[in-house]
């Protein structure tokens, strides 16, 4: 099991609505789904403000390692603020990317990935 914690910080933008600076935390969890498939793997990940403590995402996506390409893609709104959450293969089918964006009043304001390797 691989763990990682990335911490994304929203910076305020020109408008009063963004004057303070909003902050979230992502974390990926990637780790083999059951014993029946060994190139099986299921990421788990939970983004919360940090602003308020609540968890604002809980994204859980399966994938095969040998698919090339993006594996899958969440989203939820929450007012104007939009969170997408994807999980992709690289072409070696050694890594996994984890992606979290979030728009503004379809703009997007942060962008933030990590990546975690994978044995098919």
């Amino acid at each position: 099991m691989q763990r990682i914690l990335a911490m994304l910080c929203l910076s305020s933008l020109a408008t009063l609505a963004l004057a303070e600076g909003s902050f979230y935390s992502m974390e990926v969890n990637v780790e083999p789904y059951g014993s029946g498939q060994p190139n099986a793997y299921v990421c788990k990940a939970v983004i919360i403000d940090l602003n308020t403590g609540s968890p604002v995402m809980m994204p859980t996506l399966s994938f095969l390692s040998d698919t090339k390409g993006p594996a899958g893609t969440l989203s939820t709104k929450d007012g104007d603020t939009e969170f997408a959450f994807s999980i992709g293969v690289d072409s070696k089918t050694s890594k996994t990317t984890a992606e979290l964006k979030v728009t503004r009043a379809g703009k997007l304001v942060a962008e933030q990935k990590t990546s975690i390797a994978v044995r098919p």
